[in-house]
C-alpha cells in the first residue's frame, strides 16, 4: 500500500547518507519534507548556520522537484497540524539521543499513534545504532574508555556502517 509520508528533518539536514529518509521513501506515494524551527532554541550564530543548512537542503530537494516545508513552533503541534492537513499515514525521522529530544519524540509518537499514523525511525547522526551498543553493556556502566571502545568496535564489526547514496527521485508532495 502506498503511503503519504511526512519526513521530519532534524539533525541530518542532507539527502545523502540518510537512513531515515531512505526508509521513509519505501512505499511512499507522497512525501512532505519538513523542518520545524523551535523559537528560542538556538543562538544567533547557530541560527545563521541552521538557515544556511536549510537553504542548502531546500536546493537539494528542488533538484528532485520537491521542496522543504519550514514550520515554526512546537513540533508536537506543527506536526499534528501537517498530519491532519495532508492526510499523512506515516511519519518518519532520524532518532535523536538527547534527553529533551527523546521526551519530545515520545509525545510526538503518542500523538501520531493516536491519529492512526505509523511512526518510522532510524538512527543516523551517530556512528552506530546506540540501542544494540548499550545492550552490549548488559546493564553495567562502562567504567573506562578502553571498555567502551571494545564494545564499540564489536558493534561496528557486527553491523558495518555503509554510506547511503542520495535518492535520485522523490515522490511528489500530495
Amino acid at each position: 500500500m502506498k503511503s503519504s509520508v511526512l519526513f521530519w528533518f532534524r539533525k541530518g539536514l542532507r539527502l545523502h547518507d540518510n537512513p531515515a529518509l531512505v526508509a521513509a521513501l519505501e512505499g511512499a506515494a507522497a512525501l512532505y519534507p519538513v523542518f520545524c524551527i523551535e523559537p528560542g532554541r538556538v543562538g544567533v550564530n547557530r541560527a545563521r548556520f541552521l538557515l544556511e543548512s536549510l537553504e542548502d537542503l531546500d536546493l537539494s530537494l528542488r533538484t528532485l522537484d520537491s521542496r522543504l516545508v519550514v514550520l515554526r513552533g512546537d513540533p508536537r503541534l506543527e506536526l499534528e497540524r501537517m498530519i491532519r492537513e495532508h492526510s499523512i499515514d506515516r511519519l518518519a525521522y532520524e532518532v535523536d539521543t538527547e534527553p529533551r529530544a527523546m521526551s519530545r519524540d515520545a509525545e510526538v509518537c503518542r500523538m501520531a499513534s493516536g491519529a492512526g499514523v505509523e511512526v518510522m525511525t532510524r538512527p543516523g547522526h551517530t556512528l552506530c545504532d546506540l540501542e544494540p551498543l548499550v545492550a552490549r553493556f548488559k546493564g553495567e556502566s562502562c567504567t573506562s574508555y578502553q571498555a567502551f571502545l571494545g564494545h564499540f568496535k564489536a558493534e561496528i564489526k557486527a553491523r558495518p556502517i555503509r554510506p547511503l547514496a542520495a535518492p535520485t527521485r522523490l515522490p511528489p508532495m500530495g
